[in-house]
């Protein structure tokens, strides 16, 4: 088994590793994470935190720092073999381009809960359900900030 994950959620805590315990940690994870408009708060933290070069947009540079982060997390869940990309534009055209690619087993979209995220969010893993074969877990996680 193989899974593609594409989350909107930073990966935080033991919460996470819980809720994909329905997973299996053997299988090859391929995690996405999306290169999006950023927060007042992200962009202070970035600049703070990151120190961005001038040569990468700060979204670009947030987004792999997520990425980063999401596979650390993947990997004290218990996934030994995780890589991962961070993907700009449209979350149902990357998540349609890595399956035909990849051909996982599942996949999985992890969103903020629907009061949080609104409808657009939520909205998303029903717009991927509608245009893959392959199973599709959606995941809801708290945000941890």
């Amino acid at each position: 088994m193989n899974y593609l994950i594409y989350t909107e959620v930073p990966l935080y805590g033991d919460h996470v590793e819980h809720r994909l315990g329905a997973l299996d940690t053997s299988a090859t994870v391929k995690v996405m994470v999306p290169v999006r408009r950023l927060t007042a708060e992200e962009l202070q933290f970035l600049q703070l935190e990151l120190a961005p070069e001038p040569a990468e947009s700060p979204e670009a540079l947030f987004a792999r720092w997520r990425l980063r982060d999401a596979v650390g997390c993947l990997h004290r869940a218990g996934f030994e073999n995780v890589d991962g990309e961070a993907v700009v534009g449209s979350p149902l055209e990357a998540i349609e381009a890595a399956v035909g690619a990849d051909r996982p087993g599942a996949v999985v979209v992890i969103t903020d809960p629907a009061g949080v995220a609104g409808w657009v969010h939520l909205d998303l893993a029903h717009r991927v359900k509608r245009h893959i074969d392959e199973p599709l877990i959606h995941i809801e996680l708290e945000p941890a900030y």
